[in-house]
């Protein structure tokens, strides 16, 4: 996800106690931006600073669940322009 979904989603979780926000505070959490500054507030939140190619790909090398991208349309878009994708939620 991008800085500005991820600013959205850890307001919310800080108060949201359904079992959505349950399970996506469990969740790893990718972060991509140039501007937030580690260690992230929402628990399970890392950034990825590298490029958006490179880092997408390592990701996607990682086991386990595929990857998804909440919001962010812009990182979808570019993921597609050179033809990696992401799964969008």
């Amino acid at each position: 996800m991008g800085r500005v979904t991820y600013e959205v989603l850890a307001a919310f979780s800080a108060t949201g106690n359904d079992e959505v926000m349950r399970r996506m505070t469990q969740l790893d959490k990718v972060v991509f931006s140039n501007r937030l500054e580690e260690p992230l507030a929402w628990k399970n939140s890392g950034v990825a600073r590298g490029s958006l190619n490179d880092e997408v790909a390592a990701l996607k090398r990682q086991p386990g669940a595929p990857l998804r991208s909440i919001g962010s349309v812009r990182l979808v878009k570019a993921s597609f322009s050179w033809g990696c994708s992401i799964a969008s939620s």
